[in-house]
């Protein structure tokens, strides 16, 4: 009896964390559709901050020069697919490079780790800060672009209209709201 109280715990358990994983992914998204301006400027500081940090590694682990040029030059073009954000949009030619470079990141990096043996924690370390962060938070953050109001081509630069949208508009219908509701 107790092998099945200890499957049926490791399956709620389960369905807790990814319970909590869909609410965290879901607030960040939430988050940055409300300050577009600001989650702009903490993703470009992530992928400088990444691109730093591939810098070091590529001194102090010896990585092999093709893959570090590969993911700098990934990690370029999402800071490259941020000078238009949040208007990004899926069949324009900077976004879908910055797909085919996360693919070809993947391939090489996969590649390396299958080749060199290094730690599982160092691995997942790497991937986690190295390859995942920023085009995930980008990702996440394509839904920013749904709540943006129709403008002008050339308008659309450096204003934060989503923000400037929420805090003039009445009612508004955000994960947030109902949390400052519940105080």
């Amino acid at each position: 009896m107790f092998p099945i109280i200890g499957w049926l715990a490791f399956l709620i358990h389960l369905l807790f964390a990814l319970l909590c994983i869909a609410a965290g992914l879901y607030y960040i998204a939430e988050t940055i559709e409300e300050y577009t301006t600001y989650s702009k400027k903490i993703m470009q500081k992530m992928t400088l901050g990444v691109l730093a940090i591939l810098t070091i590694t590529l001194f102090t682990e010896k990585l092999p020069w093709t893959m570090f040029i590969i993911c700098f030059i990934a990690n370029l073009s999402y800071y490259n697919l941020l000078e238009v954000f949040p208007y990004i949009e899926f069949g324009q030619p900077s976004f879908l490079i910055s797909l085919g470079l996360f693919v070809l990141k993947h391939y090489v990096t996969l590649n390396y780790f299958a080749d060199n043996y290094v730690a599982y924690d160092e691995v997942i370390g790497f991937f986690t800060v190295c390859c995942w962060t920023v085009p995930f938070t980008i990702l996440i953050s394509t839904s920013a672009n749904d709540q943006i109001l129709p403008m002008s081509g050339s308008q659309h630069q450096g204003q934060d209209t989503l923000s400037h949208y929420m805090t003039h508009k009445k009612k508004r219908s955000s994960f947030l709201s109902v949390l400052e509701g519940l105080k």
